[in-house]
């Protein structure tokens, strides 16, 4: 089976794997994820007539394994710690991974180490062989689940020389850079497949249980509320799956519609339409004396003097998205509580999310398919930007004097220019005044079924329908866009109030 998923790995890596593996994983899982077949993926995406001359049966042939995470950095890359030297015509590796899948039972080991200087440019990709000299396995991990497939840590102290490059009995190497973005979609991709299939192994169960399972005298299927949370869990898997197999699609046609995306993305974060909840850093508030000032300290610092009882402490973590501020600010100065963005009307740095979130590791993944093209996903009429105007909160707004705006040409509405009974519109827009009413009669019930949605969502995760939501879970982007929701109706009833129906 691992030779039938690897020949469909090497032609079409994404759309036939995430067909393949989500039969697979609806009976077994562990099966599945052994031939998630990552070290052919690498290399595939190598794509040299050599590997595909002389790796490929080799790979066809034997199991492998990948080896990236290890025990301080995880699977950070960038960050890894295991070193390939070369002196002379030898290499030496050393270093440790950890999590193997497969380890000790795999012919060959793909080992990601650093041969340059730091970042993922100075990394180099090694395939070694099980019986080489200096490779040790450690003792088989205790898992929950997937306990038929060994996971183990791995040591090497090797010396390997470059004409076994030649002889493919210890090591080839491997650009890292160019190609590990690529691996990266494909597993996220396949992975994604394998959770498909129990998915859908787990909706069968239920349905068959319910079937067979009775109370009162009935089967629990015939119930309504049961028969609600069978059609939502098939709705919501369906759902994945449609998206599994679009992804894997672009993936095997070079994403084309990379531009689009970004374009779509750029747009909204220019315009701050983009949800607050897609924003936030969240860090470990771990200690409060660091050498430099970090913005989460600085946040939950002033946190603290607004509220002590809801502050982070020591141990918490800290969500904070970055604001718009003068220019030059540091970050640790414009980091601000999503909360208090959302409830206060803040505006989001989008230059900053566009350089360091979006930029930065979107030309790490699409350099290596657009090559010099990777430019037009940062430029043309997507990215052209708005300004908005300067936060109605802050120091100096205690000495302003707001005034309400037409709700038709929003020019201030001082008390002579107030039409005669009503808070919403200029003497001018009288005339319109009911196809305005009812333009924000819309706004309103279109806030208010957003917010009840949401409301209802957060119910339905805490298994509590009757009773108020109590959560305050900052993981939860669900629980940025309720509170959202909410501000954004309670604003609305402001403004519907406005309006004096006695016409």
């Amino acid at each position: 089976m691992a030779s039938f998923v690897s020949r469909f790995s090497f032609s079409r890596v994404g759309n036939y794997s995430a067909r393949i593996l989500a039969p697979l994983g609806r009976r077994s899982l562990t099966t599945a994820n052994s031939v998630l077949d990552h070290e052919q993926k690498e290399l595939y995406e190598a794509a040299s007539s050599f590997a595909e001359a002389e790796m490929a049966p080799i790979m066809l042939k034997h199991l492998g394994s990948y080896c990236l995470t290890e025990p301080g950095t995880g699977s950070d890359a960038a960050s890894l710690s295991t070193s390939a030297k070369k002196e002379g015509s030898k290499y030496i590796l050393n270093g440790s991974k950890a999590f193997i899948s497969n380890g000790g039972d795999s012919d060959i080991y793909i080992v990601m180490a650093r041969t340059g200087g730091a970042g993922p440019k100075g990394i180099s990709t090694f395939i070694v062989s099980k019986d080489s000299p200096g490779l040790s396995f450690g003792k088989k991990e205790k898992k929950v689940g997937w306990s038929s497939q060994p996971t183990r840590a791995i040591s090497s102290k090797l010396i390997i020389y470059c004409w076994y490059l030649f002889l493919l009995k210890s090591i080839l190497i491997i650009n890292y850079n160019r190609i590990i973005n690529k691996i990266k979609d494909i597993k996220y991709a396949q992975i994604a497949s394998c959770s498909l299939g129990g998915a859908d192994s787990s909706l069968r169960a239920a349905l068959e249980h319910s079937a067979v399972r009775k109370q009162f005298g009935t089967p629990i299927f015939d119930f309504q509320n049961t028969q609600f949370e069978l059609a939502e869990m098939a709705g919501r898997l369906n759902a994945s799956r449609l998206m599994v197999r679009q992804a894997a699609r672009m993936l095997d046609e070079k994403s084309p519609s990379a531009v689009a995306f970004c374009a779509m993305h750029f747009e909204k974060l220019n315009r701050c339409k983009i949800i607050v909840a897609y924003n936030i850093i969240i860090k470990q508030l771990s200690k409060t004396d660091y050498a430099g000032k970090q913005a989460h300290v600085e946040l939950a610092e002033r946190m603290r003097k607004r509220d002590p009882g809801s502050a982070p402490q020591v141990g918490d973590r800290v969500a904070y998205v970055i604001i718009k501020a003068a220019k030059g600010a540091a970050a640790y100065e414009r980091a601000e509580d999503p909360i208090y963005v959302l409830n206060n009307g803040l505006p989001i740095d989008t230059h900053y999310y566009l350089e360091n979130q979006l930029v930065k590791p979107l030309t790490r993944i699409f350099e290596p398919i657009l090559t010099e093209k990777v430019g037009s996903l940062f430029s043309g009429d997507h990215t052209r930007s708005i300004h908005l105007t300067t936060p109605n909160t802050g120091a100096l707004m205690r000495f302003a004097v707001r005034s309400e705006t037409c709700l038709g040409c929003r020019v201030p509405l001082p008390p002579s220019k107030k039409s005669a009974g009503s808070n919403a519109v200029c003497v001018h827009c009288l005339p319109k005044l009911p196809e305005i009413y009812f333009a924000n009669l819309q706004i309103a019930n279109a806030c208010q079924t957003r917010y009840a949605r949401l409301w209802t969502e957060c119910q339905r995760c805490q298994s509590i329908m009757h009773e108020d939501v109590v959560c305050s879970n900052s993981d939860c982007p669900i629980f940025y866009m309720r509170t959202k929701a909410q501000h954004d109706n309670n604003q609305q009833i402001k403004v519907m109030k406005r309006f004096d129906l006695s016409w």
